[in-house]
């Protein structure tokens, strides 16, 4: 099998004419072709630099180069998630992995799946979650199945109020939740 571009013959210097995507010739199957363009789609963002996050509809996996290595996380898989500038850290039992992706965005995108904003920097698995422990101040203490300590601040508490208490977002308890 080989993989080419198509040529333009109007313009055969191939300046300022537009990407076409890639064809397949003695491809067996339409099925390999889609699997081909999908597969070089893929390489060649990873080429262009950073890491490369892809999430499918099938699978919701997370692609992420580190050290020259390509893996891939379930979200399901994800413990939490860290802001970090203009880079999230994924959580992944006792693995930190830095993906090139705002907060905002890996919220927008985990939100469907089982996660929730807690505070700025912090985005959590709400299966990972124990026990939440209020504080003085309105905020709460989230622990988590590996023993890790989060934080709930005054902001957030109603996105997860929400999914524990009232449609309001208030909270139907004070002091110490256990959830099992």
């Amino acid at each position: 099998m080989f993989l080419h571009i198509a040529e333009s013959q109007e313009n055969p210097t191939g300046m300022g004419k537009p990407v076409v995507a890639p064809t397949v010739c003695n491809a067996s199957s339409a099925a390999n072709a889609q699997r081909l363009r999908r597969l070089a789609s893929v390489l060649g963002e990873m080429a262009a630099g950073g890491n490369h996050r892809r999430a499918t509809t099938r699978s919701n996996r997370m692609v992420v180069r580190s050290g020259g290595r390509v893996l891939f996380v379930k979200a399901s898989e994800v413990d939490w998630v860290e802001a970090a500038s203009d880079y999230v850290t994924l959580h992944v039992g006792k693995k930190s992995l830095l993906l090139r992706e705002t907060i905002t965005e890996m919220e927008r995108k985990l939100g469907s799946d089982g996660f929730t904003r807690i505070h700025r920097s912090t985005i959590v698995n709400l299966e990972q979650i124990v026990e939440m422990r209020a504080l003085d101040n309105g905020e709460y203490r989230v622990l988590l199945r590996d023993a890790t300590e989060l934080k709930l601040s005054r902001n957030y508490r109603h996105a997860l109020g929400r999914l524990v208490g009232t449609p309001d977002g208030r909270f139907p308890f004070s002091g110490r939740l256990a959830i099992s």
